[in-house]
């Protein structure tokens, strides 16, 4: 007898999928344009820029790291730098993995072997997603989503009202997922821990400096974008703060879409978008598949400094 179809997998199902048009969307936009994406992606300036943007993304690997480190000793674990970068680095390659899931379960197994408590790394874990997504949605918002979603063709549904509707479905979502942790008696746990944690000095001092390691990783996350943007559209009509916007939203979205690995697709095709509103669709293609390229080389070269880190590691203990 069949099982019957939960929740979950009916979620997956559909992120799945629209992971799946979104990234048909946007090949089929890249394949329209590729005879002139194809020339800008040549250009020595371009690959230049890429080795740049590979360079900043990098350092905003270790800074996010650092900043879930903070997360950790704030709840009063005992994590070391070197650890920490090598949880971190190994685990991530796991977003790859469909249902975004793989890369918190692999650092949850990693930490414990580190002698960090279970629940510590998961409640870390939560309180690193809650804030992060915070502040992604606050750039986003600070950086003129509004206004670059008038620009955009099509998008009149998302202005004035609507967006009043959209952050009421995000509240309601969020309401959601506290009346589910109470069901699952999990939310009283929750909540004398994120007390203990913002009440208290130690938490506090290691909550804001998370917030600024993570806002920085933002930073130079949103400047890889807009070099690799820069290279190719020139800096002329392009704006700072739409690149911001632009980064920010795309990586929201995927984020929270189930089912679409590392936000494949849906991040692309609404990147695409945005960027088209302000340059050709030419360009706005190739900038979308120079900095997937670099994001995906990043995310491989950080994965294999992780296992050099870990491999060390062991040499060492071993001696």
């Amino acid at each position: 007898m069949d099982r019957p179809l939960n929740r979950n997998t009916l979620m997956h199902a559909v992120g799945s999928l629209l992971a799946i048009i979104a990234l048909a969307y946007f090949v089929h936009t890249m394949l329209t344009y590729w005879a002139q994406a194809s020339n800008l992606l040549l250009q020595a300036k371009v690959l230049l820029g890429a080795l740049a943007a590979l360079a900043a993304l990098i350092i905003g690997y270790v800074l996010s790291a650092l900043a879930w480190r903070q997360i950790c000793v704030s709840l009063g674990a005992h994590l070391s730098a070197p650890a920490t970068l090598r949880i971190y680095f190994v685990s991530q390659f796991g977003k790859y993995l469909p249902g975004n899931i793989a890369q918190h379960a692999g650092r949850l197994a990693l930490s414990v072997k580190e002698g960090v408590a279970a629940p510590t790394v998961i409640l870390s874990q939560l309180v690193e997603i809650v804030l992060v997504m915070s502040l992604v949605a606050v750039v986003a918002a600070a950086t003129g989503l509004s206004d670059l979603l008038e620009a955009m063709p099509g998008t009149e549904m998302f202005t004035g009202t609507r967006l009043i509707m959209v952050a009421g479905l995000a509240l309601l979502l969020m309401l959601l997922g506290i009346w589910l942790l109470h069901r699952r008696g999990q939310l009283g746990r929750l909540l004398r821990s994120l007390r203990d944690l913002m009440f208290s000095k130690h938490g506090l001092t290691h909550l804001a400096a998370a917030t600024a390691l993570a806002l920085a990783n933002t930073a130079f996350a949103t400047a890889a974008l807009y070099v690799i943007a820069a290279t190719i559209a020139g800096t002329g009509m392009l704006s700072p703060w739409m690149i911001a916007c632009a980064y920010t939203v795309s990586w929201l979205v995927g984020f929270v879409t189930p089912g679409a690995p590392a936000g494949i697709g849906i991040r692309e095709a609404l990147m695409l978008g945005m960027l088209s509103a302000s340059m050709m669709p030419a360009q706005g293609a190739a900038i979308v598949v120079v900095f997937r390229i670099v994001t995906t080389l990043t995310d491989l070269l950080v994965f294999v400094a992780g296992l050099c880190l870990a491999r060390r590691r062991r040499a060492v203990t071993a001696v």
